[in-house]
């Protein structure tokens, strides 16, 4: 699944990228509104006053959930949408770094592999 989202992120920051040469603020300012308004949207007017009806467990205070959704710990199944957009500003620099060069990206390759695989090797700080 994290190679996935990954591989998902990487590869739609290269069709922006292809498609037009847009500057990075630009860029960040267009995926914020497409991922980030929605996201937050969903969650203030569906995920939140259904499980406050449902009596959900942990959504007792109303400002410590928000906290945590804004910062993606307590995001329920929309988990996705902060984590595309925060790959697409990744990847964004680092495409325009490699530019058409394909040894820079079988290194790109390479790297976001080696990352894929030793993610889980190491315990959580």
């Amino acid at each position: 699944m994290k190679l996935f989202i990954s591989i998902s992120g990487y590869l739609l920051a290269y069709k922006c990228l292809k498609d037009n040469k847009q500057a990075y603020g630009p860029f960040v300012k267009s995926k914020m509104i497409r991922l980030l308004i929605p996201y937050i949207l969903v969650l203030l007017l569906y995920n939140d006053p259904l499980k406050f009806i449902l009596n959900i467990p942990g959504y007792e205070n109303p400002f410590t959930v928000l906290i945590d959704q804004l910062l993606g710990t307590n995001c329920a199944h929309l988990w996705y949408l902060p984590c595309l957009f925060f790959l697409l500003i990744i990847s964004y620099p680092i495409l325009t770094w490699a530019g058409k060069n394909l040894w820079k990206h079988i290194i790109l390759v390479v790297v976001f592999l080696g990352v894929n695989y030793f993610s889980g090797r190491f315990p959580r700080i």
